[in-house]
């Protein structure tokens, strides 16, 4: 009898024990004292999507190990959509959550509107403000700024077929004309050959020297009569540059190569420029050596020393007995 009675006092002795170690084991076990959300508040836009990620967190602010699927989602519209308690149709949440457990969430934007997101574990709770705007427009990519257009007229003779082509408007053009040719035979000779343009040439007409005009209509009064405007196409009230490539000089090197703004005749001062109007001359011996097989005249008409009108045209031109033999003409206006 004293046997069981002293068995039975051991086992609630022992029972007592246990009790008491589980609560100590309790005390010392971490526990959770916040849930951190981030981010911590939502704006987005119609059908925009964001995740959102949940972090368990100890009373020392250290992150805890929990089961994902422990961590619950909810989300809620903060103010009943308009028309609902009047019966009419319902337009819908404000916003969707991709699943409603897991440490990482995504909340999408439905209509536009407010939501509270709350997530919990155990009885913990964390609340995300959702605010969804109108639908996203795509950000206009900034225009790029225009260059100016800086090239006036640039001439390689390439696919001219014939010298006789070359004063045709089929082959080029006045600018707005389909009718009026960019260049002009003014006289002497030029010809077509290999592609490049020879002024001076001997035709076997008995012309000698050359010259032709670039951008001077037809009909075009004489500039001898210096009362009259020029009636050429291009604006030359700009800083610009003319720029000739040549390839060979022939004949007498002494003779001189001439470039003239407004002045379709031979002599210097039959213009509205006067004399200034001859804006290039140069024996063939002066010319830029060539470089590779090519010289190039460069002409700036820069500042003061720019001639020109908003109506110009120019003309070039070889002295009798000589011949040069031009690669390309480019006329550009200068930044």
């Amino acid at each position: 009898m004293n046997r069981n009675r002293l068995l039975l006092v051991l086992v609630l002795v022992l029972a007592l024990g246990l009790s008491g170690c589980a609560n100590i084991f309790s005390f010392f076990k971490k526990q959770p004292t916040e849930i951190v959300v981030t981010p911590a508040e939502v704006e987005i836009a119609v059908d925009e999507e964001l995740e959102l990620t949940a972090v368990v967190k100890d009373k020392k602010g250290k992150e805890m190990n929990v089961k994902a699927a422990d961590i619950k989602w909810v989300i809620e519209d903060v103010e009943e959509a308009e028309g609902a308690e009047e019966g009419g149709e319902d337009p819908g949440s404000v916003a969707e959550l991709s699943d409603t457990t897991g440490a990482k969430v995504k909340v999408k934007g439905l209509r536009v509107g407010e939501a509270m997101i709350t997530v919990s574990y155990d009885d913990i709770t964390a609340e995300v403000p959702v605010t969804v705007t109108e639908e996203s427009e795509e950000p206009e990519e900034p225009e790029e700024p225009e260059e100016p257009e800086t090239l006036i007229l640039l001439e390689d003779f390439s696919g001219l077929q014939s010298i006789d082509d070359f004063w045709k408007a089929s082959y080029k053009a006045l600018p707005g004309t389909t009718d009026q040719p960019m260049y002009r035979r003014s006289g002497g000779g030029v010809a077509l050959e290999d592609g490049h343009l020879v002024i001076g040439v001997d035709t076997g007409s008995g012309l000698k020297g050359g010259r032709f005009t670039i951008g001077m209509p037809d009909g075009h009064h004489s500039t001898e009569d210096t009362s009259k405007q020029p009636e050429g196409v291009f604006d030359l009230t700009k800083d610009y540059t003319i720029t000739i490539e040549y390839t060979e000089t022939r004949g007498n090197n002494d003779k001189k190569f001439q470039v003239y703004v407004d002045n379709n005749e031979t002599r210097q001062d039959e213009s509205v420029h006067g004399s200034k109007s001859k804006v290039y001359e140069s024996e063939l011996s002066d010319l830029p050596a060539l470089q590779d097989g090519v010289g190039t005249i460069v002409i700036n008409m820069i500042g003061d020393d720019r001639v020109g009108t908003a109506t110009s045209f120019l003309q070039v031109r070889i002295e009798s007995g000589a011949e040069l033999v031009i690669k390309s003409i480019k006329i550009e206006y200068v930044e």
